[in-house]
């Protein structure tokens, strides 16, 4: 699914109109057509019920003209309160606020109702089943404030609201909440679905999301271009030639796992094996080498790692590294001298390497050493935390905007990042590739999660992918494994080993011949 910001939609809206000549009159029309069907669908409505719509000044309150005019049409008791004075709608808008006058609707101006009184006033209204947001649209970019906010406080009291295009008072481009906003039941994303449905906190205020088909051509849509790709669908994986064989499936080395942090290492191993991975090998310390065949039985284990370069065995690691297809480093690795000279050693190879956890840290102290990589592909998994770290900024300014500084990160690394979270998204630095993802679950909240992660997109760089598609597809399997794993466990139940359990099951029913 794509995704779109405001001012994208508001071209391919523009060009539809003013380039291929539909009238904006017919856009409203189709959207608050799909608005309609999308509602009586989400809320099951059979037979007549009483529909309440508030609806601002601009379209938005267009689109709620057109859906009261429909559902009147239909015989359901529709109950309109504008936002403005019904004198001072133009465009479309005011056209289709006319039609409903000329049909004999009682509209209730409330724009002289200020905040408190109009709480009130629309309380006397009669019970509605369902309430409309028609308020704002995507061009919001400011705190709501006054009887709007007012409007939304009530909103949020009723049971079942449904949201035209987005929930009023998101950005539309970051999620975030502009003052107060609209917690609906339901929303009819109208055209394209918007960046801030698909991100935090925006994702959670709209509810069950409908795309409404208002009819911009694609060669519209291809022209203006969009911001991100939604990982909502299943990625499509190819079955195996019957001829393959464990050294065609790929080798990952999963470098890390000081004594005491075992587990993380061990972990990423595991899911790199339940991923598609032909031979994975566990570069770590003397100390722990004989800890990794009693718990992950088909991996080698290796001693690379020392906490010292003295101690360090150098010419394992590069035996090692040759063997290698892609190497996955920083899993309990330590953030020492020695930790940093295999990191280094990883990184002036020519393989695919993803990094995260520790190495992550070793990245953000050592810029200026690490920052000039020649390998084949560099793959950066950061939780908040390490990004704001690669960032030298606060966890709240990644949390803003988690897009703009993942593609920060990934250009200053000539990466693709992976920054974790409850929407995580993936950017590719040349040529600039966005992904939102879609499953996941908060059940995943717990140790290991990210360690399994490293696994899967390690095993998924040895298949013959593009690697942003590669890493994508890492990603919406982790998520979806989760989502499978918290139906068995619930989501305080959910662990890292219920997980990797699931995640063959994932992988069979995405298998294509």
């Amino acid at each position: 699914m794509l995704l779109v910001t405001a001012e994208q939609m508001r071209e391919m809206d523009r060009r539809t109109m003013n380039t291929v000549g539909v009238p904006g009159i017919v856009l409203m029309e189709r959207a608050g057509l799909g608005a309609v069907d999308a509602l009586i669908r989400h809320f099951e409505i059979q037979g007549q019920t009483r529909i309440g719509l508030l609806c601002g000044g601009g379209n938005n309150g267009g689109d709620g003209f057109v859906m009261a005019r429909l559902l009147q049409e239909q015989n359901h008791d529709v109950w309109v309160g504008t936002m403005r004075s019904t004198s001072s709608y133009t465009g479309d808008a005011a056209q289709n606020l006319a039609v409903l006058e000329q049909l004999g609707f009682w509209i209730h101006d409330l724009s002289g109702v200020n905040g408190d009184e109009l709480h009130i006033h629309l309380e006397d209204v009669a019970p509605c089943t369902v309430w409309v947001d028609a308020l704002f649209g995507t061009g919001l970019d400011r705190d709501v404030v006054g009887s709007y906010a007012a409007a939304i406080e009530f909103l949020n009291t009723q049971p079942r609201v449904f949201s035209v295009d987005i929930a009023s008072g998101i950005d539309a481009d970051t999620g975030l909440v502009l003052g107060s906003a609209v917690q609906a039941s339901a929303t009819a994303t109208l055209g394209l679905t918007k960046l801030g449905q698909a991100l935090y906190p925006g994702r959670q205020y709209g509810g069950a999301l409908y795309p409404v088909d208002i009819g911009i051509p694609a060669s519209v849509v291809d022209d203006v271009g969009w911001s991100a790709e939604w990982l909502v669908e299943p990625p499509w994986v190819a079955s195996r030639a019957p001829t393959l064989h464990k050294g065609d499936a790929g080798r990952v080395i999963v470098v890390g796992g000081e004594p005491g942090k075992t587990g993380s290492v061990l972990m990423s191993a595991s899911a790199a094996l339940r991923s598609g991975a032909g031979l994975v090998a566990v570069g770590t310390y003397d100390d722990t080498v004989a800890q990794v065949a009693p718990a992950v039985p088909e991996a080698m284990g290796a001693g690379v790692l020392a906490r010292t370069i003295e101690q360090r065995h150098a010419d394992d690691l590069e035996d090692l590294i040759a063997w290698s297809h892609v190497i996955a480093v920083g899993p309990g690795m330590g953030t020492h001298a020695g930790a940093f000279e295999v990191l280094q050693g990883v990184l002036d190879s020519d393989r695919r390497v993803v990094v995260d956890a520790d190495g992550l840290t070793l990245l953000a102290e050592n810029r200026m050493q690490l920052q000039h990589v020649e390998v084949a592909t560099l793959v950066l998994t950061p939780h908040p935390g390490e990004a704001a770290r690669l960032c030298s900024c606060s966890v709240e300014e990644i949390l803003e905007d988690p897009i703009g500084r993942a593609i920060e990160i990934a250009q200053d690394w000539a990466a693709i990042v992976v920054l974790k979270g409850a929407a995580t998204v993936i950017v590719d630095h040349e040529p600039l590739r966005i992904a939102v993802n879609r499953t996941g679950n908060p059940g995943m909240a717990t140790a290991g999660m990210g360690d399994a992660l490293t696994g899967i997109i390690a095993a998924q760089l040895c298949e013959p992918l593009p690697p942003f598609d590669a890493v994508c597809t890492a990603v919406w399997v982790h998520g979806m494994a989760g989502d499978l794993a918290a139906e068995q466990c619930g989501h305080r139940g959910l662990t890292v080993s219920a997980l990797l359990d699931a995640l063959p099951q994932v992988w069979k029913s995405l298998e294509r011949s």
